[in-house]
């Protein structure tokens, strides 16, 4: 079989391999990036996100962030979060080499490539579709907006789009705001803003309403921007009373995994 060993030697990345994964088929891979604070144990403990990995036959890449004067884990994503020591660190250059490094060790399925985080960990997700859109096929990011301007950002292709955010979150608001004077987007106006570069059409649908959260009934919106091209589609779920760390109830990643692997690059 092969071997789960870390990935980069200089910032070690766990690697969770699906039950009987012998590198004899291709599966897709997905990155998960933690908050600030936080770290790659804690964000997996939180979204459970290696659970998924046999039932839904994917590979789990969990890399930390370095750590900053306040000793807390971070990524340098967009200038409003978080790279609050100003140390510059290239993380898209660093999560670059744990996709290229996971691709030449695992039979990856390279139109598969996908990237999840919350918070911080979201700000990043949508750096790496930036600044990777030829290799990240899709994002879902959890609390977490994009660049403050649209000029910022200019992915070479489309990335497809999955927003969650919570109407009552007092970390990085729903509506958008400011951290030590940097301005992040809120979450409508930033798929607003990936539906326009994935060339989607202005309009949007509302879906069927989702259970996510622990409390009764189904909390979450679902808004679907129509015209989408085909793997850059967006969508926001706004969760109703949800706060910056919801309390999601048991099973709910995996419909976020069959919503983002439905974008499939592989020809």
């Amino acid at each position: 079989p092969p071997d789960a060993s870390p990935l980069n030697a200089a910032r070690p990345a766990k690697v969770f391999l699906p039950d009987g994964f012998d590198n004899s088929r291709e599966v897709p891979l997905v990155i998960l990036l933690h908050g600030y604070s936080a770290s790659a144990v804690i964000q997996n403990a939180y979204f459970k996100a290696s659970a998924q990995v046999t039932p839904q036959d994917f590979i789990l890449v969990t890399p930390d962030g370095l750590t900053d004067p306040q000793n807390n884990r971070y990524w340098n994503a967009t200038p409003a979060c978080c790279d609050f020591g100003k140390s510059g660190v290239d993380d898209v250059a660093y999560v670059g080499s744990l996709i290229e490094e996971a691709t030449q060790r695992y039979a990856i399925d390279e139109g598969r490539v996908y990237v999840i985080g919350h918070s911080n960990g979201g700000f990043m997700s949508y750096t790496m579709a930036c600044k990777m859109a030829g290799t990240v096929t899709a994002i879902m990011s959890l609390a977490g907006t994009t660049y403050p301007q649209p000029a910022d950002c200019g992915p070479a292709n489309p990335v497809g789009v999955l927003h969650l955010h919570g109407t009552f979150d007092e970390t990085i608001s729903y509506e958008g705001g400011q951290i030590f004077g940097q301005t992040y987007p809120g979450a409508q106006q930033t798929v607003e803003r990936w539906a326009t570069y994935n060339g989607c059409d202005e309009s949007t649908e509302q879906l069927a309403d989702r259970d996510v959260l622990t409390v009764l009934g189904s909390e979450t919106k679902v808004t679907r921007y129509t015209g989408c091209p085909e793997n850059g589609g967006v969508e926001l779920w706004t969760m109703t009373g949800g706060s910056h760390t919801p309390q999601f109830k048991a099973g709910w990643l995996g419909p976020v995994f069959d919503h983002l692997f439905a974008s499939d690059r592989t020809p």
